[in-house]
Formats: C-alpha cells, structure tokens, sequence
C-alpha cells in the first residue's frame, strides 16, 4: 500500500503517481491532429489507514495537462509542417515566437540559447499544472512535472510552458475552480504570483528567453542533478486532510 503512518504524529505518508489518459487514432496518420497526442494527466495516490472499517482509497491529489507534438514523426512521414501548425489558431499561437518564417529554424535567441534543439524534433507544450489545496507546500506538483517530463522527453527539442499563475487567469472568478482549489488563499499580487512561479520553473531547469512568452527547457542540456532539485516521492497528509477527499 502507498502509505507509512508516523508514529510521532497523525500524519500518513502518501506515495503519488501520475495516471496517463490520451486518445490516439489508429490506421495511417491523415490529418495534424495525428501527431498530437494531447495528455491528461491525474496525480493520484491510494491509503489504507488499516482500519477494517475503512477500505483502501483512491484520491486526486492534481491535474497535469500537455501535449506532445511530434514533429519528428510528421518529418519522416512528409506530413506538411505549416498545415500541422496551422490546424488551429491555439497551436499557431504557440509555435509563432518559437520558429522563424518557414518554420525550419527555431529564432535566433532559442538556438543561442539551446544549441542541441534541433527545429524539426517533437516538442512538449505543458498546458497546465494544479495540485488541490491539501496537497501543496511539499513540492508535489514540480516533482510531478518534473517525471512526466522524463516519461516523454526523449526525442524532443524543447519543453516550454507559460508560467501564469491560475488565479490570474481570465474568468476563473466565476469558474468553479475558483472555489475548489481555494484560490482566493494564493497571493493576490500578480507580479509576486509571478516571480514565486518562475522560480519553481527554473529549479527543473526551464529558462525565459529573450522575449518568447514561454519558459523553456531543452532536456538534452538539462544538466541539474536530481538532488538539486529537491523532488519527493511522497508527501504526508494528516487524517483530517485525508477527510476532505470524501
């Protein structure tokens, strides 16, 4: 079972894990959509406090939403690079900063940046990251981010996400979000939410660029040893934290 209970308190030790959902045709790659494997990730973790009258549970303790474009199929495939882009105005947003006209050359300051990127390998563009209230301050949520990462990295140029903190985000007042994950409880200054963000971001490696509007990474160069980076396993919930998941 992925719990230890403390002895010196009441606290049970939960060891997460990251469940992978994506959807994926089958047959001959036709359309863009073909090589983007769009990922929903859910970060769970299962206790058992040994009490027959309780049985094991399975909670979410956060969300991980990515997608992986993979460019380096649709190359040996011949699949038209600008039509791959161009398949929605979402993913011709995102490669716009990141290529120059032609798209067969990251912009300058990105191959200043990251020599061994190569323009036409995959590329993963991290869409969002939340860890439910009970669950943050013991760095779930980066060392979640940091194993999907390593799970689908290989192969790929850059890794990029836009650190923009969830409480900022447009609408989200009225989103039931805004509720669920108490964001009302973060920090209500922009620039501060900001800063903290990047932060986290830069302990796995991820950089600004210039004035392309993601942080990236490029996991060849990624050279940080792991305990560096301070990742856990596990994190510990108290019995009444553990309440709140009914």
């Amino acid at each position: 079972m992925n719990h230890r209970p403390d002895s010196s308190s009441d606290k049970i030790t939960l060891y997460p894990f990251l469940d992978y959902c994506c959807t994926s045709s089958v047959g001959p790659r036709l359309e863009s959509e073909d090589y983007l494997l769009d990922m929903k990730v859910t970060i769970r973790a299962e206790y058992d406090i040994d009490d027959d009258s309780m049985p094991s549970r399975l909670i979410q303790l956060g969300e991980l939403h990515f997608t992986l474009i993979r460019l380096g199929t649709a190359l040996n495939e011949g699949f038209n690079f600008h039509t791959l882009f161009d398949s929605s105005q979402e993913l011709s947003d995102f490669g716009a900063p990141l290529y120059e006209t032609g798209l067969n050359e990251f912009v300058e300051p990105v191959r200043e940046a990251f020599s061994s990127a190569l323009p036409h390998e995959d590329l993963i563009y991290i869409r969002s990251l939340t860890v439910e209230p009970v669950a943050r301050g013991q760095r779930l949520g980066i060392s979640a981010l940091n194993r999907a990462i390593g799970d689908w990295e290989n192969g790929c140029a850059l890794v990029a996400l836009q650190p923009l903190p969830l409480q900022f985000e447009r609408g989200i007042r009225d989103d039931l979000r805004w509720e669920r994950l108490a964001l009302a409880s973060l920090s209500q200054d922009r620039e501060i939410a900001k800063a903290k963000l990047e932060n986290h971001f830069k302990g796995l490696g991820f950089r600004s660029v210039g004035d392309i509007p993601y942080m990236l990474l490029c996991p060849k160069e990624r050279q940080m040893p792991l305990e560096e980076q301070a990742l856990v396993d596990s994190i510990d919930l108290s019995l009444e934290e553990l309440e709140e998941f009914k």
